[in-house]
Protein backbone atom coordinates (compact mmCIF):
# COMPACT_ATOMS: atom_id res chain seq x y z
CA UNK A 1 0.00 0.00 0.00
CA UNK A 2 1.44 3.39 -0.96
CA UNK A 3 2.00 5.38 2.17
CA UNK A 4 -0.37 8.06 1.03
CA UNK A 5 -3.45 5.41 1.44
CA UNK A 6 -2.02 4.91 4.81
CA UNK A 7 -4.41 7.09 7.60
CA UNK A 8 -1.52 8.89 8.65
CA UNK A 9 -2.68 11.45 11.32
CA UNK A 10 -0.58 14.12 13.34
CA UNK A 11 -2.13 15.86 16.18
CA UNK A 12 -0.04 18.89 17.70
CA UNK A 13 -0.75 20.43 21.11
CA UNK A 14 -0.91 23.72 20.81
CA UNK A 15 1.99 25.91 21.96
CA UNK A 16 0.73 28.50 24.11
CA UNK A 17 -2.85 29.01 25.45
CA UNK A 18 -4.25 31.39 22.56
CA UNK A 19 -3.28 28.60 19.91
CA UNK A 20 -5.34 25.98 18.17
CA UNK A 21 -4.15 22.29 18.59
CA UNK A 22 -3.05 21.32 14.89
CA UNK A 23 -3.95 18.46 12.82
CA UNK A 24 -2.29 17.57 9.48
CA UNK A 25 -3.42 14.32 8.19
CA UNK A 26 -4.35 12.30 4.65
CA UNK A 27 -7.56 12.13 2.83
CA UNK A 28 -7.57 8.51 4.79
CA UNK A 29 -6.61 9.55 8.14
CA UNK A 30 -9.25 12.34 8.23
CA UNK A 31 -12.05 9.55 7.58
CA UNK A 32 -10.39 7.05 10.32
CA UNK A 33 -10.56 10.56 12.51
CA UNK A 34 -14.26 11.71 11.86
CA UNK A 35 -15.62 7.95 12.23
CA UNK A 36 -13.93 7.85 15.86
CA UNK A 37 -15.87 11.21 16.08
CA UNK A 38 -19.09 10.23 14.84
CA UNK A 39 -19.12 7.01 17.06
CA UNK A 40 -18.14 9.06 20.15
CA UNK A 41 -21.43 11.44 19.54
CA UNK A 42 -24.02 8.96 21.11
CA UNK A 43 -24.40 10.02 25.34
CA UNK A 44 -22.00 7.62 26.60
CA UNK A 45 -20.32 6.87 23.19
CA UNK A 46 -16.90 5.40 22.56
CA UNK A 47 -15.05 6.33 19.62
CA UNK A 48 -11.22 5.02 18.42
CA UNK A 49 -9.44 5.04 15.27
CA UNK A 50 -6.28 3.64 14.81
CA UNK A 51 -3.93 5.47 12.74
CA UNK A 52 0.13 5.93 11.48
CA UNK A 53 2.50 8.90 11.51
CA UNK A 54 4.73 9.11 8.44
CA UNK A 55 7.00 6.64 9.72
CA UNK A 56 4.07 4.18 9.44
CA UNK A 57 4.25 3.40 12.87
CA UNK A 58 0.64 3.08 14.25
CA UNK A 59 -1.20 4.37 17.24
CA UNK A 60 -4.28 4.66 18.43
CA UNK A 61 -7.11 7.75 19.30
CA UNK A 62 -9.60 7.30 21.60
CA UNK A 63 -12.38 9.82 22.37
CA UNK A 64 -15.36 10.06 25.09
CA UNK A 65 -18.51 11.63 24.79
CA UNK A 66 -18.79 12.73 28.47
CA UNK A 67 -21.88 13.24 30.14
CA UNK A 68 -22.90 16.98 31.18
CA UNK A 69 -23.60 16.99 35.13
CA UNK A 70 -26.20 19.79 35.95
CA UNK A 71 -25.38 21.24 39.37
Amino acid sequence: MPKCEYPLVHIYSRTDADKAVKIVATISGLRVLIDALIDAIEPGGEGSAEVFFADADAFEIANSNLKCISV
